[in-house]
């Protein structure tokens, strides 16, 4: 109704930090015909851990995941974004909350399609706009 082409759903609270992947299953059950009727790519954004998380919202009609915290934990981060991937290259994978460059730039070359950068207040992934420039 908005005019949105892409609609990010975010499964975790920004007050508390908790997640609920139940955040983008209502929104996606609960507006399902507007989202078809208007082209729209829906992201889960927050709470990705496996491939199974990818697999659940494909099946949901969700063609976008956002990988932050297990990405930053995960000793291989390559081998985890091609796992996230699995052998079906539609989903896009966004990795989010670098504060290097160099492992921005790493995200990217093993196959993340996007790169997220974390302004919000408090976050211990925050970025000012000059670094993130």
């Amino acid at each position: 109704r908005c005019g949105a082409r892409v609609v990010g759903v975010n499964n975790r609270s920004l007050h508390t930090f908790s997640v609920d992947p139940g955040t983008t299953d209502s929104l996606v059950a609960n507006n399902r015909a507007a989202l078809v009727e208007g082209n729209v790519l829906v992201a889960a954004l927050s709470g990705i851990q496996c491939r199974t998380d990818v697999q659940r919202y494909q099946v949901m009609g969700v063609e976008m995941v956002l990988v932050g915290e297990a990405l930053m934990r995960s000793e291989d981060p390559a081998r985890l974004i091609s796992n996230f991937r699995g052998l079906d290259d539609t989903v896009l994978v966004k990795t989010c909350g670098f504060k290097d460059p160099a492992i921005a730039i790493h995200a990217a070359r093993a196959g993340a399609d996007f790169i997220g950068l974390v302004f919000a207040a408090g976050s211990p992934r925050t970025v000012t706009a000059a670094e993130a420039r």
